[in-house]
């Protein structure tokens, strides 16, 4: 089970206890309240002891009672979120205030969301979006050929991707799941957008957010062709394909430092992304508290839409699936970073497609922040099978139905993302 706990019940811990050899007397804390490592947990040299004081370790203060955590398994319970009303059971009453305006009362409740107001930019989400895809080889050939162009493209893409967040984040997290990935741009552009998204959500200031974004967008630039090369692979890869692929981050990190990338946070957010808190990941190694936080966020969002993404040797898996297996990750690693991450972009996200309950087939335009396994849905076929012609958007806690199961056909349905989102 993952812990977070609030600031207000932690206390610092003296650095006098954490010593090799020693186990820990308690559970410890990072300066976020989420959990960072167990009680009688014994460090075993002197630069695990170095991770967790730069983490600021916390403790719970000695007079306070036990905390008790969220079961995280409840965001995939759907009989969580409220109970049924006895409202009209039928779609036929649906709001058309609650469409894709960006509208406070139905965006995600997070006060750290950015003000659109506060930008340059008239860009919709989607439009946005399109322009950080059609940057994306500009920055790459700027990289190889030219620093000055490189800095000032990788400036205009951060830009762009805060004004996009700032708009709607649901409309955001939308157009991620209803564009099929198909290029190494839609990749790491769609990572930096979830990536930022979740920084935020989770309580980092916009510097740490705007330096994890750079890093999504540039963690493959060492290695594009070799992206490609993977996506079209369907047999087994061979040992010198397996050692470029734990080479790329190294090449990405000193291939961006030639044009002057250089930060700290970039630089490690790359390099450790596929590190794994068991130690199974490279090029280190590493474990748990070891790997900063940058590179887990990074590592997440990557992972996550290698598995919605389609591939030649498989399938794309289905976002549901592809969430409980970030669960299950989290479960493994008792890491509340997982966890996080699915609460950052909804249980069940935007533009994702679903089976109701009365065998409505919908897709989902927004969260309901009240309801986690509620959200606002758009009914695209009826039950009985007709298509709809008129878009129109409900609040699913305001009927009795909930979510059945994934639909794997829905932008067969003819749907697209201008007509759900228009700011």
């Amino acid at each position: 089970m993952s812990k977070s706990v609030p600031l207000d019940q932690l206390e610092a811990v003296p650095e006098s206890l954490l010593e090799v050899g020693k186990s820990l007397p308690y559970d410890l804390y990072n300066a976020r309240g989420n959990f960072l490592s167990a009680q009688n947990y014994i460090f075993r040299n002197e630069m695990e002891v170095a991770m967790v004081l730069n983490a600021k370790p916390m403790r719970l203060k000695l007079d306070e009672p036990t905390i008790k955590t969220q079961n995280s398994e409840e965001l995939f319970d759907d009989t969580v979120g409220g109970e049924k009303t006895d409202s009209d059971d039928n779609f036929d009453a649906f709001d058309d205030s609650l469409a894709g305006t960006g509208s406070v009362e139905l965006a995600f409740d997070d006060s750290s969301q950015p003000e659109a107001k506060k930008l340059k930019f008239d860009y919709t989400v989607i439009e946005g979006t399109q322009e950080l895809i059609n940057l994306f080889p500009k920055l790459f050939r700027a990289i190889h050929d030219d620093k000055e162009l490189a800095i000032k493209l990788l400036k205009k893409m951060e830009d762009i991707l805060f004004h996009v967040i700032a708009i709607d984040y649901d409309a955001a997290i939308g157009v991620v799941h209803m564009t099929e990935i198909k290029t190494q741009a839609e990749h790491c552009v769609f990572a930096a957008i979830l990536a930022a998204i979740y920084s935020r959500t989770i309580g980092y200031p916009d510097r740490f957010v705007r330096l994890v974004a750079n890093s999504a967008i540039c963690m493959n630039m060492g290695a594009i062709k070799l992206h490609h090369q993977l996506n079209s692979e369907d047999s087994e890869l061979s040992e010198d394909m397996l050692s470029e692929i734990r080479r790329h981050s190294e090449e990405t990190v000193n291939l961006i430092a030639e044009v002057g990338i250089r930060h700290p946070t970039i630089k490690n957010a790359i390099l450790h992304h596929h590190e794994r808190p068991d130690g199974s990941g490279y090029p280190l190694g590493l474990h748990s508290v070891e790997i900063p936080d940058e590179a887990l966020i990074i590592g997440i969002v990557d992972t996550y839409l290698a598995m919605i993404g389609p591939r030649a040797y498989r399938k794309k898996i289905q976002p549901k699936e592809a969430l409980k297996a970030v669960l299950f990750e989290g479960h493994k690693y008792d890491s509340d970073f997982y966890t996080s991450f699915i609460k950052a972009i909804g249980v069940f996200p935007a533009g994702t497609f679903h089976e109701l309950t009365n065998g409505d087939i919908v897709v989902i335009a927004r969260r309901d922040p009240e309801h986690s396994t509620k959200p606002v849905v758009c009914r695209l076929k009826s039950a009985e099978g007709y298509i709809e012609n008129t878009l129109k958007f409900r609040k699913l806690a305001a009927t009795k139905q909930t979510v059945k199961a994934p639909f794997a056909n829905g932008m067969s349905l003819g749907i697209r993302p201008t007509d759900l989102w228009k700011s």
